[in-house]
């Protein structure tokens, strides 16, 4: 038996294809949109509650209301065409009404009072010239449109009579500023602006909202790229439609004529990409940022292409979703796209999908990508919320430094979906380094009910156990795992550190060795380079050691870490003008592996020890640093605590230089038994407490080497 359709307002709904249509014009919903407002077409005039749409749509009481505004608001948008509740009234507190008149297809009426017969006549002949007005519209439109799109561009640009305004935001000097003075004249002349609007990054958005409906045309120099970013916005609230990104030397007149056009030519749509089902239900797609292995990678990739390949109801929204995980895929950094494939594809997502917010979400994570962080965070930080969203602006919390904040975000998605890998990752990283990564202590067991498609939660814990001195959960946990582990960074690199702080050097060697040959530039090997030399009393030579190393795998990059450890020693064998070459090349690094608190502290202990001899004088200008000294957040690795220890010891606090070392014996007990090879700490080995640390550590050495070998034995089998 054929299904009725029904009509609402001037739609009509195909349950085919998930569409509404009005004549020739159709709108692509969601399954989640269209059974909504299936829900609504069942519940004629009466107001459907909150909870109703809950248990009715999504089959649970526990969707986020969040969740539920967002879907209404995308069927308002689709229906309404902009009509604030013309079609679906908000009933404050308690849910939402249809309102609009419904009808079967045939034009009988379901259950409005029916109309008189003359009237209904009356309305045919009114309907039927609307048509024909329509029609004839559409005819003349269709011809001044095909003759529009025949003028060349340069054609287009000077016609332009549309209101526009243009923002400049942090204009920047230098030896570009007359190139991108040029562009922006050339492009005010030809859009007859006379006033170009300036904004900061913090006002961006209220910026361009105070300038009404118009269109606004905002433009950015992005450094990293020596190029022009250019956003075009409609509307208001302003929403962005295009993006345009041109190297600074190619700011021709192509390119205003392009800015120009999308002014004039927007081409919004209604429609929706079915992206949040993509993103809702996926499961390859939430493991994609926390997949390292190539393997296990291209075959959740696979799965998610096959997906979409099935489930998409037409080549439209098939293409809508694959530039969604294009830009997914290069914000990861997971695979490389060039930059006008994915301009395309963003640029297509805005046009038609404007009312989406994964088409803002693509658009943010390209800004991102592209080093326009603080725009990309504008865009989504007023969207209304669902758990994709709020893991988003976690970590864009993340690029701008932001870590309490991301945390935040993190937290509140885990609660709530903790099968969601991507959050989950992210979520255990920034717990295990913030001050509340006691409370990763609850879900030490966790792991061994979840499937995830990585193991790079795995690591992280594993780290969480070794910087609390727990060995032998930290090797159980990974052979445990062992038939999912794969010879990669993560195990080559995660079991050189927990040889190296047990004490075996020749296993920790072997592992660098399999590092080396997965990632040479991995950030563990100049630390556990230190750490070993240390171990086999060869410190003396790590500076010669680094220097053949940077020449040979970092190439022209300094890394601050190993010049930092460089100066210490250098410092503790009495070459103060070696230290001095070594901090030098410190404040010319341009990478490190560290938090920019620890780094900031490592020069205020070098710093200190080279330019003052008068102890006074020292402590005076390590005094600024103290309260960066407290809050020094805790690592897997001993760097911070023989940062924090020197520190101490320079101030003349020898209690909590002690605690420092003590720190750090349990994350590397071979370590703590070097500590004294290190004049600074000569005084405070000796203590009680140190003392007694160190003799527990060469027990806790002892006592693991069984569990180490076979450890090692059995992982070892996973790189032949």
């Amino acid at each position: 038996m054929q299904s009725l359709q029904f009509k609402v307002g001037q739609w009509v709904l195909d349950e085919r294809t998930f569409c509404i249509r009005n004549n020739d014009k159709h709108v692509e919903l969601s399954p989640t949109a269209f059974k909504l407002l299936q829900l609504f077409i069942s519940h004629e005039d009466k107001v459907v509650s909150i909870a109703t749409i809950k248990e009715q749509v999504w089959q649970t009481e526990f969707t986020t209301d969040n969740l539920v505004y967002q879907t209404i608001r995308n069927l308002r948008l689709a229906l309404e065409d902009g009509n604030e509740q013309d079609y679906i009234k908000t009933v404050p507190r308690f849910g939402y009404q249809l309102i609009a008149p419904v009808t079967q297809h045939d034009s009988k009426q379901v259950s409005r009072s029916v109309a008189p017969r003359t009237e209904r006549e009356k309305n045919r002949f009114v309907l039927i010239g609307g048509i024909l007005v329509t029609l004839l519209a559409v005819m003349v439109l269709t011809r001044y449109t095909w003759l529009y799109f025949n003028q060349t561009q340069s054609q287009i640009a000077l016609k332009v009579n549309t209101p526009a305004h243009l923002v400049v935001i942090n204009p920047f000097s230098g030896q570009n500023n007359e190139v991108f003075s040029q562009f922006v004249d050339n492009l005010s002349k030809t859009l007859h602006i006379t006033q170009v609007q300036r904004a900061e990054h913090s006002n961006m958005l209220e910026t361009i909202n105070g300038l009404g409906s118009d269109t606004k045309i905002v433009l950015e120099y992005i450094s990293d790229k020596n190029a022009m970013l250019g956003l075009v916005f409609m509307g208001l609230p302003s929403r962005l439609v295009h993006i345009e990104m041109k190297p600074l030397e190619k700011l021709d007149q192509a390119v205003v004529s392009n800015l120009v056009s999308r002014v004039t030519t927007p081409m919004l749509k209604q429609g929706n990409s079915g992206i949040a089902e993509l993103v809702r239900a996926n499961t390859q797609l939430k493991a994609l940022a926390s997949l390292s292995n190539s393997e296990q990678l291209e075959m959740a990739k696979q799965k998610l292409f096959d997906e979409i390949e099935v489930n998409s109801l037409n080549e439209q929204q098939k293409r809508a979703k694959l530039a969604f995980i294009d830009t997914l895929l290069a914000f990861y950094q997971i695979d490389h796209f060039d930059n006008e494939r994915l301009l395309s594809g963003v640029n297509y997502l805005l046009a038609r999908y404007h009312q989406s917010n994964y088409s803002i979400i693509s658009a943010a994570l390209y800004l991102a990508e592209q080093g326009a962080i603080n725009i990309a965070f504008q865009l989504v930080e007023k969207l209304e919320q669902d758990h994709f969203l709020t893991y988003i602006q976690g970590l864009f919390h993340l690029e701008l430094g932001e870590d309490k904040r991301a945390l935040h975000h993190f937290e509140k998605v885990f609660k709530h979906e903790q099968s969601f890998e991507d959050n989950a990752y992210f979520y255990f990283q920034e717990l295990l380094y913030s001050k509340q990564n006691t409370q990763m202590r609850q879900y030490s067991g966790w792991l061994e009910s979840k499937s995830y498609l990585s193991n790079n939660i795995d690591y992280i814990f594993f780290n969480w156990y070794v910087m609390h001195g727990k060995f032998e959960l930290a090797m159980s946990l990974l052979t445990r795992f062992q038939d999912q582990l794969t010879c990669n960074d993560d195990l080559t690199g995660s079991a050189a550190m927990l040889n190296s702080a047990l004490g075996d050097v020749r296993w920790s060697e072997r592992w660098m060795t399999q590092l080396n040959e997965v990632n040479a530039r991995d950030w563990r090997i100049p630390w556990l380079t230190f750490a070993n030399y240390a171990t086999a009393d060869t410190l003396a030579t790590y500076s010669n050691w680094y220097q053949g190393y940077a020449s040979s795998v970092l190439g022209n990059n300094g890394l601050f870490e190993p010049l930092f450890l460089s100066a210490v020693i250098e410092l503790s064998i009495g070459q103060k003008h070696h230290a001095e070459q070594a901090q030098s090349l410190m404040t010319k690094a341009t990478s490190s592996f560290s938090q920019d608190a620890v780094i900031k502290l490592a020069n205020a202990v070098i710093e200190s020890q080279l330019a003052f001899d008068n102890q006074d004088e020292r402590i005076q200008y390590l005094l600024k640093y103290e309260p960066l000294a407290l809050a020094l957040p805790n690592d897997e690795i001993a760097l911070s605590d023989l940062i924090l220890g020197s520190y101490f010891m320079l101030n003349d606090d020898i209690n909590k230089a002690e605690r420092a070392l003590v720190q750090g014996c349990k994350k590397s007990p071979a370590l703590c038994e070097r500590w004294g090879t290190l004049p600074i700490f000569s005084a405070v080995v000796n203590t009680t407490s140190t003392q007694l640390t160190i003799k527990n550590a060469k027990h806790v050495i002892s006592a693991a080497q069984p569990a180490l070998e076979d450890f090692n034995q059995q992982l070892f089998q996973v790189c032949r």
